[in-house]
């Protein structure tokens, strides 16, 4: 307290701070560093040697005052048995890893012969190798990569162990170049594949960006193989929150491929709009624009975040119905392109926020979409999304909730400009726009009644 928090990064780090820390309370009771060896080694002897994470009391008695330091500063405890054991097993694990990195310094031992046969790899020794691979890459990356290099390459190294060098080695922020071509070279070997994938690369961005600075991940996607095309879009997905750009990057020319590729395209980017960065909503967009589109919208989430988006997100959804498209039922619609009370009411509030952009996006869809000669507005099936109203329990489609949006879009927030937009519509032919118009009219504030009044005499 008296010298602030420490900072620390990983579990290794905090476990360095904890133990200096306690060396100094140790030291302020009068205990020295050589002291606490000599008490401590005993006990790491024992417990290290038979795989145990207590030891009997005998062994620390004759150095009672010691003991009762370390129990009151909370590294050891007796328990019900007479034994001692730490409090917390890492305790233990911290100091057989630094055991064991003094030794390989001193080139006294190497981790293969500390682990010793495969009856003794348990998981009793997971923790202490993680703790002394995870110092060792931070005191000597070259000593590091060396001794992972061999306990990968070893048979005598059971595969749990191996495991945990892959989690290791995933967790870095930064890739050397050593590490970085060892690990290319493994992807390439049918036994490590997958393994490598799974825990080295998958959602681990320092590593992706690795792989798509050495073109690896381009020479995926141009490829042939199914295996390999699925294996990129896989791996970009799981770091597209992170690194959206470069994942956008050598995604967008690929939409011009066609066929599969724009669905493939939708399933490597971020699945929620709101973690999208400029460029990765750009090209969810253009994506939306040929009609391919996810299932799933949280509309209220979004319309909070980031209102335009959401308004965008409709306009290219419009952008990819055409004139002649008849009406679907509502099973058969993309579960986007259905809006529920709360998705109205959030993009209603959206709506609020960005009033002229909102007319401006969508208006000339339905200008587009429903400026045609009607015999019988009832029973036109062009129009039946458009007018359509929702029912019980099922959607509002999204051509209706965006007549809904537009009724209001302007008439609130900027009546003298809903009136300047409205004057070219007045002579549309389209039963929609003149729904709209006479929604937006009743929205404008009182003083405006005349102009609504007039626009009805002018056309019984």
């Amino acid at each position: 307290k008296e010298e602030g928090a420490p900072s620390f990064r990983t579990a290794t780090e905090l476990m360095r701070q904890f133990w200096k820390n306690r060396r100094q309370h140790l030291n302020k009771a009068g205990i020295s560093n050589p002291q606490s060896n000599a008490f401590l080694e005993p006990l790491i002897n024992y417990m290290e040697c038979q795989g145990k994470i207590s030891a009997p009391a005998t062994i620390v008695e004759k150095t009672p005052d010691v003991l009762d330091a370390f129990i009151s500063f909370g590294i050891l405890q007796r328990s019900a048995k007479h034994n001692i054991n730490f409090c917390h097993q890492r305790y233990l694990d911290h100091l057989i890893a630094e055991r064991l990195l003094r030794n390989i310094f001193q080139e006294s031992d190497s981790v293969l012969s500390w682990l010793g046969k495969k009856g003794n790899q348990s998981l009793f020794r997971r923790e202490q190798l993680r703790q002394a691979l995870a110092m060792l890459s931070e005191e000597s990356p070259t000593d590091f990569f060396n001794t992972t290099r061999k306990l990968l390459e070893s048979k005598a190294v059971r595969f749990h162990l191996k495991h945990l060098v892959l989690e290791l080695i995933g967790q870095f922020d930064v890739i050397a170049d050593d590490i970085g071509e060892y690990f290319l070279e493994l992807l390439n070997k049918p036994y490590w594949r997958e393994h490598v994938q799974q825990t080295v690369f998958l959602r681990h961005h320092p590593w992706v960006s690795y792989l798509l600075n050495a073109g690896l991940i381009s020479k995926w996607l141009e490829s042939d193989g199914v295996r390999e095309i699925n294996s990129a879009l896989w791996l970009l997905h799981s770091v597209a929150e992170d690194i959206p750009d470069p994942v956008t990057e050598i995604l967008a020319p690929l939409v011009d491929r066609g066929s599969e590729w724009p669905n493939r395209i939708l399933t490597a980017i971020c699945r929620n709009e709101m973690d999208d960065s400029e460029k990765m909503f750009e090209l969810r967009l253009q994506l939306a624009r040929l009609g391919v589109v996810k299932d799933f919208v949280i509309w209220e989430s979004l319309c909070a975040k980031y209102p335009l988006r959401a308004v965008q997100l409709i306009e290219a959804v419009l952008s990819a119905r055409n004139i002649n498209d008849r009406a679907t039922s509502r099973s058969g619609k993309n579960p986007l392109e259905c809006l529920y009370d709360d998705d109205l009411e959030a993009l209603n509030d959206a709506v609020k926020k960005c009033p002229s952009q909102t007319w401006n996006l969508l208006m000339p869809h339905v200008e587009r979409l429903t400026n045609i000669p009607v015999d019988d507005y009832d029973h036109d099936e062009r129009l039946q999304n458009w007018r359509e109203e929702r029912t019980a329990k099922s959607g509002m489609d999204v051509a209706r909730g965006t007549v809904e949006l537009l009724k209001r879009a302007l008439a609130t927030e900027q009546p003298d400009e809903l009136i300047a937009r409205i004057a070219p519509l007045k002579k549309g032919i389209s039963p929609i726009i003149q729904e709209i118009i006479i929604a937006a009219y009743t929205h404008l504030p009182a003083r405006y009644a005349d102009t609504g009044i007039a626009w009805l005499l002018d056309d019984l």
